[in-house]
């Protein structure tokens, strides 16, 4: 209650042009009624974003809990970290909530990477990844052998070197509820293709 407190007030309304709602394909006009989130009380739609404010301060405080009892350990120096998540969150932008399409609100998560040992801590890379990936890695970190069938790649020479050669790109999918056909994405460096099959 004290955080979500502390951003009531705080946090914007999402921006949405007029007649934008009316331009989404048909796959998310779909989703907004099956989640029923055609009409949206503004003030639910407050509470919506500065209730998620809260909780991801919230889940920051509880991972300091976890760093803290790794250091008190003394395991931090023999742990690997990976902070990720499945998908993000639409927060009322574009009239959409939850996940289920490929906005980046929705599909770009974040992925943290500490290896202690491995890795120099404070770098950032910019190129396109995903979580497919990320299993590739996490076996290949371990001295495990990759499956030559893996769909992903190891991140390891980008993680190390960001000028290595990388693929540059994700592919996403979704056959889910609440839509009439397959909708896919292809994101390669800074252009997506989302494609929604009628």
């Amino acid at each position: 209650k004290e955080l979500l407190e502390k951003y009531r007030g705080r946090v914007p309304d999402p921006v949405i042009p007029e007649g934008h709602i009316e331009s989404l394909p048909i796959h998310l006009q779909h989703i907004r009624r099956h989640f029923g989130v055609v009409e949206t009380d503004p003030d639910l739609v407050r509470l919506g974003r500065e209730a998620y404010y809260a909780l991801v301060e919230w889940l920051d405080g509880e991972i300091a809990k976890i760093l803290q009892a790794l250091d008190e350990s003394g395991e931090a120096d023999n742990t690997i970290i990976i902070y990720t998540a499945d998908h993000g969150e639409m927060l009322g932008e574009h009239g959409m909530w939850w996940k289920c399409n490929f906005f980046e609100q929705s599909s770009r998560v974040p992925l943290i990477v500490a290896w202690p040992g491995k890795l120099t801590g404070g770098q950032r890379r910019t190129q396109v990844c995903s979580l497919v990936d990320l299993s590739a890695t996490i076996l290949e970190m371990t001295g495990a052998e990759v499956p030559r069938w893996f769909d992903g790649d190891s991140l390891i020479p980008l993680l190390e070197n960001s000028d290595a050669e990388w693929k540059d790109e994700a592919y996403c999918e979704y056959l889910g509820h609440g839509i009439p056909s397959p909708m896919l994405m292809l994101r390669r460096g800074r252009y997506k293709l989302n494609w929604y099959h009628q």
